[in-house]
This record gives C-alpha cells, structure tokens and sequence, in this order.
C-alpha cells in the first residue's frame, strides 16, 4: 500500500513483532530503504489486544504518521483508546479491512 508520509512516497510494509502485534514499516518506493516505523508494541497487550488493532506513535519524528496512514486507507482516523508508555501516551486505531488483507496475508 503506497503511503506518503512527509517528503517521502513510501510502501507500507506489514511485519510482526516478537509476541505477534502486528507492525506497520514504511519503506522508500525507489530504493526500499526504511522511513520510519509507525507502530509501537505494548506487549502488555499481546493476549487482549484485537488482531485488527494497532498502538501508533504519532509523536516525535512519527508526527503526521496518524494522518500519513488513514489518507492510504490502512487505519481508521479516529483513536479507539490509548495507554501509557512511559511519559508519553500512545493511541490505539483499527486497521482497515483492506490493510488486514493487503499487509499480513
């Protein structure tokens, strides 16, 4: 799925993490060099997580990533809850059907 986050025109690349969340990387389209990750893994969530629920670090170098990946259809707009993760608070989004399919299968 072709995102474009900042200056750069990236794929989103599906992978998981240790203890199976899911993880979201985006990739340079041209030369395949890694942008940014836009996923954080809480494992505190690992069992009670839904598997169509990600946590985005939407802070830092990663600002604007919440917007990047809703206009490219892979989440949906809004946070559906959020966590602490040490000083700062981390957002939960569902994933679109279509991500579902197009990232992790």
């Amino acid at each position: 799925m072709k995102v474009k986050f900042k200056e750069w025109n990236c794929k989103a690349v599906g992978m998981y993490y240790a203890g199976g969340n899911k993880a979201i990387r985006l990739i340079d389209e041209d030369d395949h060099e890694p942008i940014v990750t836009a996923t954080v893994n809480l494992v505190d969530f690992n069992e009670v997580m839904p598997e169509n629920v990600v946590f985005i670090k939407d802070y830092s170098e990663n600002e604007g990533i919440v917007e990047a990946l809703a206009k490219a259809d892979i989440i949906h707009p809004f946070s559906v809850g959020k966590t602490k993760s040490g000083y700062v608070e981390i957002n939960a989004y569902i994933l679109t059907e279509e991500a579902m399919k197009e990232l992790w299968q």
